[in-house]
């Protein structure tokens, strides 16, 4: 897995958690502008893909400060090493 395989899958996760097959991202989207997000959709997103990429999110503190589908793939891939 590379950092450029990363954004098809958090794509596919996110639409599965909002069940929104048209849904679309990019990596300066900001999680404000995404009609679909909410609260509950973020648990739900961490817990799927922490399974999909086989990670923790140990920090909490980090995820609060995820503003951009970026940041939370430069977690994503610093986590899994890429």
């Amino acid at each position: 897995m590379t950092r450029a395989d990363l954004l098809p899958i958090l794509l596919r996760i996110a639409r599965e958690v909002t069940d929104e097959d048209d849904l679309d991202f990019g990596p300066q989207t900001r999680f404000e502008d995404i009609e679909e997000w909410d609260s509950l959709n973020h648990i739900h997103m961490v817990v799927r893909m922490e399974d999909v990429f086989g990670i923790r999110f140990d920090d909490a503190a980090r995820l609060h400060n995820v503003a951009k589908v970026q940041d939370l793939l430069d977690i994503i891939a610093d986590l899994k090493g890429l």
